[in-house]
Formats: structure tokens, sequence, C-alpha cells
């Protein structure tokens, strides 16, 4: 890979944080670009939501 992964999440995780950060992975906000999402299933199912509302 040429750039170090960008990653977000909404899980306040200490295990998924630590990993990343040992990886040398960089954490991004939401609305930047990023490479890696984690995410909780209610969040996602929320945007979902959202989207097919707005249709």
């Amino acid at each position: 890979m040429a750039g170090k992964v960008k990653w977000v999440t909404d899980i306040e995780k200490s295990v998924l944080i630590n990993n990343f950060e040992k990886r040398g992975w960089i954490q991004v906000a939401e609305n930047e670009d990023w490479n890696f999402y984690c995410f909780q299933v209610s969040s996602c199912l929320n945007s979902i939501i959202i989207q097919i509302a707005n249709q």
C-alpha cells in the first residue's frame, strides 16, 4: 500500500483503537477521506433509513 490507512470509528473500544494505532494507521474525521470505517450496526441502519426516506 502506497500510503497509511486512514480510519474512522463510532465505537469507543480501546482494543480497536490500540490495534489501529499499533499498525500506524491514521485516525481521521468522518467527513474526511478514509479507507476503513468501523461502525455500530445501528449507525449503518440509521444512515440507510435516512437515505431511503430522502428518495
